[in-house]
């Protein structure tokens, strides 16, 4: 029998160009990764890596494989034919014809009608009750225990609903007779919205029920909390929780972007994870809990091979702290601490506002190979010891710097 040497084979051959071969120039590149958009799925955001090194994976619908896999996919062909169409070496042959793509899993949106109107306003009213008398205690909870600056609760729209309220579920578009009434708890509350949308309202009880310190309200959907505000082209946190992820922002917004997961999965947010190739953060960092039942791990490790693209790195909380929230109450400079991680001099302590972020009135950093011809600025750039250059420009430098090499 004869032996089929896959090893040569896909020695031989450049994924890169199988791929340039079979769809074109890519949509765009990333150091020596090349983005398609994928055939197998209704793709609109380019999610489709390929290595230099042979190898190649859709973020969109997980397809993955070498130089082999993608023939057997993309001809409709078995091992032996693939690997005979890779011997032959002529990449003119390789067919275009494409096959039926698979139904693309659907989209998360948030939610609409009435639930969406019901949520408005109560949040509406939860913001101006945790700013009346009768939100003193919760305000006081939220600055002395959470760390939270009153510009902070303000800009992440916290509120408080100060009474529980059995609501009627047509109200929510929720009368489908599976419940009674929808129970809005008092508790402290975290709205998630997207440019003016809500996609889910949570609670931080002021007692656990039911063994749970959070609450979410039915009919809402999964979001990554924080995407409104990831400006990208710069550090990107991952948190464990919205109020870490809220106090991480407070000190280090100007800088780095942050976001959480918060109760949902990878898989529930693959929307917004998508956004994030588009959104380009330069580095990633997971700053999970550090906890006793690892928890925190294994959630860290599913989202660092979800995105492993950006190459992400897991982060202890500082002072071997719980978490974010632990380590700031335990007395850490936060912005201290994720400035000498991000090998970010540590500027004025002050966060900018959102809308002077989006302007690029701040400072970014940036990272480049050792062989990069980027033009630098005297005094605003380092060489690290493995000969990469790192530098910290404003917007208009760094746009600077890109026309001269243009």
């Amino acid at each position: 029998m004869q032996t089929i040497d896959t090893e040569t084979i896909k020695s031989q051959v450049n994924m890169q160009d199988i791929v340039r071969a079979d769809l074109g120039e890519p949509a765009s590149r990333s150091g020596r990764t090349e983005m398609w958009h994928c055939p197998f799925h209704q793709d609109n955001d380019a999610s489709l890596a390929v290595y230099e090194d042979g190898g190649w994976k859709c973020f969109g619908c997980s397809e993955s494989g070498d130089a082999i896999t993608w023939v057997m996919k993309r001809q409709d062909v078995d091992f032996r034919r693939a690997c005979e169409i890779l011997a032959d070496g002529d990449l003119d042959r390789f067919s275009t014809g494409e096959p039926t793509p698979r139904k693309p899993r659907p989209v998360p949106q948030p939610p609409v009608g009435d639930w969406q109107g019901a949520a408005q306003a109560f949040i509406l009213k939860a913001e101006q009750a945790l700013w009346s008398d009768a939100g003193a205690k919760a305000r006081h909870y939220l600055q002395e225990e959470r760390g939270l600056t009153e510009k902070t609760m303000r800009v992440w729209h916290l509120g408080y609903n100060p009474e529980s309220v059995f609501d009627d579920p047509a109200k929510w578009d929720m009368a489908d007779g599976k419940r009674k009434a929808v129970w809005l708890p008092r508790a402290v509350v975290i709205p998630h919205i997207q440019r003016d949308v809500v996609w889910s309202i949570k609670f931080r009880l002021p007692k656990p029920f039911r063994g749970n310190k959070y609450f979410s309200l039915p009919g809402g959907r999964y979001d990554l909390y924080g995407m409104e505000k990831v400006i990208g082209g710069r550090p990107l946190w991952f948190c464990e929780g919205e109020f870490d992820a809220m106090l991480l922002w407070q000190h280090i917004g100007d800088v780095a972007d942050v976001v959480t997961l918060g109760a949902a999965s990878v898989r529930e947010l693959e929307r917004d994870m998508m956004l994030l190739y588009v959104k380009r953060p330069n580095r990633m960092y997971l700053v999970f809990d550090h906890d006793e039942n690892k928890t925190g791990d294994r959630a860290a490790a599913e989202l660092a091979e979800k995105l492993a693209f950006f190459k992400p790195r897991r982060i202890n909380p500082p002072e071997e702290a719980k978490d974010i929230t632990d380590a700031w109450a335990g007395g850490v400079d936060l912005r201290e601490w994720a400035c000498m991680t991000m090998g970010i001099q540590n500027v004025d302590n002050t966060v900018l506002d959102t809308q002077a972020c989006k302007e690029g009135l701040n400072t970014y950093h940036f990272a480049f190979p050792a062989d990069t011809k980027m033009p630098v600025i005297k005094g605003k750039w380092r060489r690290t010891e493995k000969g990469e250059i790192e530098a910290w420009y404003t917007k208009a430098e760094a746009e600077m710097c890109m026309e001269m090499i243009r």
